[in-house]
C-alpha cells in the first residue's frame, strides 16, 4: 500500500476478526479495528459472525475517514 492508496489487511481468527490499513512505504498501520474494541464489544455475541465483521468493516471505514477529514482541516488551516 501506498500513502495515495493504502493496503487493507484482514485476519480473522477462531474467535475474532482484526482489520488494519497499512501504509506500506511509511511502514506504519493508519488506522485499525477488531472485535475486541470498546465500541464493538457490547454489540457482538459471537466474534466471528458475519454481523461482526460487517460491524468491523464500518468501524475501520469511519476511522479512516475521520483519519483523512482531520488531516484535510489541517492543511486547510496551515
Amino acid at each position: 500500500g501506498t500513502t495515495e492508496r493504502p493496503r487493507l489487511s484482514v485476519f480473522r481468527s477462531n474467535l475474532h476478526i482484526y482489520a488494519q490499513v497499512i501504509d506500506d512505504t511509511k511502514n506504519s498501520t493508519i488506522v485499525s479495528c477488531s472485535t475486541l474494541d470498546k465500541e464493538l464489544i457490547n454489540q457482538i455475541e459471537n466474534g466471528k459472525t458475519c454481523k461482526a465483521s460487517e460491524l468491523v468493516g464500518l468501524l475501520i471505514g469511519k476511522r479512516l475517514l475521520e483519519k483523512i477529514f482531520k488531516k484535510l482541516l489541517k492543511k486547510i488551516k496551515t
